[in-house]
């Protein structure tokens, strides 16, 4: 989903000179990151629940540690690559290359061979449609983990927008290059 959106967005972002974009067009920048890091936010927990099936239990803590510090990591190898590239081609090349890593390092993650382990009978085997509905008949029963879901996206979206506009401060204020 999120290398959809970024390949809308790529579609939708004018073409610009480096490093540029027109202040007509910065509500879709806005979008964009919204839409991102919304996704980003309901990522985050499925990415955990996943690891106790990839990693064996005795290790789990570890690889959890190790996931973590990766992507930190790559976010901070992101910012500066990401910077290069709309510096030196336009905000759209940028907004392609995120299209290309999410759809790449989503294919993966849509086909990541998930050991079947040994569950305990749960009765009936119920479609991902009804897994879905029950999923969020138990968010809505249970109302602290529904904050908790619209303070996670609350806090990401922003904290990617304030990431993002203290670079554009810092050239516009300070002639500071990131």
């Amino acid at each position: 989903t999120r290398a959809a959106i970024l390949l809308l967005a790529f579609a939708i972002v004018p073409a610009t000179v480096a490093g540029a974009i027109d202040a007509p067009h910065f509500w879709k920048v806005y979008a964009i990151v919204f839409g991102t890091g919304t996704l980003a936010a309901i990522f985050s927990p499925t990415k955990a629940a996943v690891m106790p099936q990839i990693v064996p239990i005795g290790q789990l803590q570890a690889a959890n540690a190790i996931v973590l510090g990766i992507a930190v990591i790559a976010s901070m190898i992101g910012f500066k690559v990401g910077d290069s590239i709309i510096e030196h081609q336009s905000v759209r090349g940028g907004l392609w290359y995120a299209f290309l890593s999410f759809a790449i390092s989503g294919y993966f993650f849509a086909f990541l061979k998930i050991r079947k382990r040994a569950a305990p009978a749960v009765g009936e085997r119920y479609s991902q449609v009804r897994r879905v509905v029950q999923a969020a008949g138990y968010i809505r029963r249970h109302r602290p983990v529904l904050l908790l879901i619209l303070q996670s996206v609350a806090f990401w979206v922003a904290a990617h927008l304030f990431l993002n506009a203290i670079g554009v401060l810092c050239v516009q204020n300070y002639g500071i290059a990131p």
